[in-house]
């Protein structure tokens, strides 16, 4: 964003507005006039994206820093309009060049780095009332202060390094709560209560499932709701209730991963081969096995870091039974488990922990011998 900036697309950009530059308008919505209608269309589909994130996430105040001064209709009278566009050739054209560390450049600092002079005080006072506005705002919302470093950042002459990076970490900060919805809908559906802190153990424990990106991915998917249940589907079609022909009409995530009477069976050897592995008792719960919701008395790294794994496995395969009659089998399970066994297998051999491996494996693989006696 930096005016002073010269590269080729940026030129390209540039030229695609009549009146206002592109930058001037990621800050002002009202600006969207000046680009030809029907042209560039790929540059007014990212301008109305952002504006919309701006107003999806209530950040009408810190969009106004990315505003240019010249082209502010709360700020601007046509007298005052041509001498703040001569400000834009001093790199002083957004409200975020105002800014350093947080807070409003004083005038004589103004009159040092960027050439203002005695006929612009009146001026920046104006624009210091505004900025000041904004940051006092920030600071009482808190959580938006780094999406405004971002846009002081982009038009500072130092290195601004993973700004597409921090930008997305703001916009992620003010949606902490987006997952509570989850939680909530997890709750209502199986009649049990989740706190807020075993929530952010289920999730955090997904990152920690397997050596694999893929398997976590899939651990992820799973708890938020990722494939289409039954009850889903008959809110833009037609549906036929359980694709398990249990009865059951309304068949939400739960009904389909738990409460199903077909998949019962499943999950009661499930169970009972889990507490012969890990040689512990666990009680026979949603909010315990699917979950997670467990004191971990074996909070040993490898009774949990196992405990996860065979999980995440259970899951896949009922996810492998999707819209099928049959019913997942614990010989699948535990072929499933195999599967893992062998990318683990890889991954510790080559980072040289093999001792690693057996270490939260071992457990497994004795129960699993008698039957695949290859295994060590």
């Amino acid at each position: 964003m930096q005016p002073s900036h010269t590269a080729r697309w940026k030129e390209i950009e540039c030229e695609m507005t009549n009146g206002a530059p592109v930058q001037a308008i990621v800050g002002e919505k009202g600006l969207m006039q000046y680009l030809e209608e029907g042209e560039h269309q790929w540059i007014s589909l990212a301008l109305k994206i952002w504006h919309n994130i701006i107003r999806s996430n209530n950040m009408k105040e810190i969009g106004k820093v990315s505003r240019w001064c010249a082209f502010d209709h709360e700020l601007i009278t046509d007298r005052w309009n041509n001498r703040f566009r001569v400000w834009n050739k001093s790199e002083l054209a957004a409200y975020c060049t105002f800014i350093h560390h947080g807070k409003v450049k004083s005038f004589q600092e103004l009159k040092d780095l960027h050439g203002l002079t005695n006929q612009d005080f009146h001026r920046s006072l104006q624009v210091r009332h505004l900025v000041e506005e904004i940051i006092r705002k920030d600071k009482e919302e808190k959580m938006k202060t780094g999406i405004l470093k971002v846009f002081s950042g982009a038009y500072s002459s130092e290195p601004n390094n993973k700004i597409i990076a921090r930008l997305y970490a703001g916009l992620q900060s003010l949606r902490d709560d987006i997952t509570i919805c989850l939680k909530e809908k997890w709750g209502k559906e199986g009649n049990f209560q989740l706190s807020e802190e075993e929530w952010e153990k289920l999730i955090h424990s997904q990152w920690e499932t397997t050596c694999s990106s893929t398997w976590r991915e899939f651990g992820w998917k799973n708890i938020t709701r990722f494939f289409i249940s039954p009850e889903q589907k008959k809110l833009k079609e037609m549906g036929s209730g359980c694709w398990r022909q249990c009865g059951e009409e309304n068949a939400n995530h739960y009904h389909i991963f738990w409460g199903c009477p077909p998949i019962a069976p499943f999950w009661q050897g499930v169970h009972k081969c889990m507490k012969d592995i890990l040689k512990m008792d666990i009680p026979f719960k949603f909010e315990i096995l699917y979950s997670g919701k467990i004191e971990w008395e074996f909070s040993a790294t490898k009774g949990k870091y196992l405990f996860n794994i065979m999980m995440v496995a259970v899951k896949k395969c009922i996810a492998r039974k999707w819209l099928k009659t049959e019913v997942p089998m614990i010989d699948e399970w535990m072929e499933i488990m195999y599967e893992i066994l062998v990318m683990e297998r890889m991954t510790f051999t080559l980072r040289l922990q093999q001792e690693k491996l057996i270490k939260y494996w071992g457990s497994w693989i004795d129960y699993r011998k008698p039957l695949r006696p290859y295994l060590t």
